[in-house]
């Protein structure tokens, strides 16, 4: 797996990726920790913290939908991208990680819709 990978760096404040944008890749957090953010009527609403060896990323790369959220760096971030082509690739080799990350996926979901529900009983 780590042959696919391409390592990146990130300085503290920078954004990985961003929401809306087209995304095929899936991100591994070797050091540091970012955190995945949307905006509500201006507000920023932090929809969960991710730390090291923590991924994002599955929600796009599952659905070829765009990005649902930001995500950005907390701290100096050292990462490994693992884009599209590799994930599949992993995927044919180890069907059984689809199921995880289709758990992740959801379980991601519900805690959004949660938290987007809680801002907006607070605007």
């Amino acid at each position: 797996m780590i042959e696919g990978t391409t390592p990146r760096s990130y300085p503290p404040g920078a954004f990985i990726v961003r929401e809306g944008e087209k995304g095929n890749s899936i991100y591994i957090i070797v050091k540091g920790q970012a955190k995945a953010v949307t905006k509500v009527g201006g507000q920023e609403i932090v929809l969960g913290l991710l730390n090291e060896s923590d991924f994002f990323g599955e929600v796009a790369f599952l659905t070829g939908r765009p990005r649902t959220a930001d995500v950005v760096t907390a701290h100096e971030t050292d990462l490994l991208e693992l884009p599209g082509e590799s994930v599949n690739a992993l995927l044919a080799q180890y069907p059984h990680i689809r199921a995880v990350l289709e758990s992740l996926y959801i379980k991601r979901m519900q805690i959004t819709i949660d938290v987007m529900k809680s801002a907006k009983g607070a605007l």
